[in-house]
């Protein structure tokens, strides 16, 4: 059916957490390249994105390329991470990533923790939609109930049978807040083209040094 079940950019991106986890940041960071590569040939296709863009209160949400966007207040301001919508807009074939091999692979060995956040958004980006973000946020769900209910050797209390969140992880709504909220004028105009996130959760994840290979 065409759709992508395993790709070569995870083997990539496992092979570079092992080997940062083991304080090899060249070879990780050579992986972590070759991950970028893939990736970015994998080739595009079109899809009519008729998308409005609009939160429940039917505020618009960013939807121009115009924007430029800031993962927190102490980064800087990144283009090409909006589309214009609605509109026909490239959809990566089997994944993307808004990331540069030549900038990684320019990157100093020294600055690991550039390297970790770096890991990290790759790996949002790159297995957007295969799931894998919850688990890299530390986020466990428990098991069917079912399975706690039918399995002696397992009783309430035991791992996997409660959610875990960890207490890094913002309450409420915060990972998907940025600022300023209000982009457009009452004619849907953009008037701000400037977008900070409140959370660089990224960079939340390299400070607590979530990778399971620590």
């Amino acid at each position: 059916a065409g759709i992508a079940f395993a790709k070569a950019e995870e083997m990539h991106l496992i092979m570079a957490e092992a080997a940062m986890a083991a304080g090899n940041f060249a070879e990780g960071q050579s992986h972590l390249v070759d991950a970028i590569n893939v990736a970015t040939n994998r080739g595009t296709t079109s899809f009519a994105d008729e998308d409005q863009r609009l939160n429940a209160d039917l505020s618009i949400r960013p939807r121009s390329s115009s924007i430029l966007v800031r993962a927190d207040a102490a980064s800087d301001y990144r283009a090409g991470l909006v589309l214009d919508r609605p509109a026909s807009v490239p959809v990566p074939v089997i994944c993307g990533t808004s990331l540069s091999a030549d900038s990684i692979a320019a990157m100093a060995t020294s600055e690991t923790e550039a390297l970790w956040h770096a890991l990290h958004l790759a790996r949002q980006e790159i297995l957007f939609l295969e799931g894998r973000r919850m688990a890299d946020l530390g986020i466990r769900l428990p098991m069917m109930q079912r399975e706690i209910d039918q399995n002696p050797t397992i009783n309430e209390g035991d791992p996997g049978t409660a959610s875990i969140v960890p207490a890094y992880i913002p309450q409420g709504e915060e990972m998907d807040l940025y600022s300023p909220a209000g982009l457009y004028d009452g004619d849907e105009n953009l008037v701000v083209s400037e977008v900070t996130m409140n959370v660089d959760m990224n960079k939340v994840l390299t400070t607590n040094g979530v990778t399971p290979f620590n």
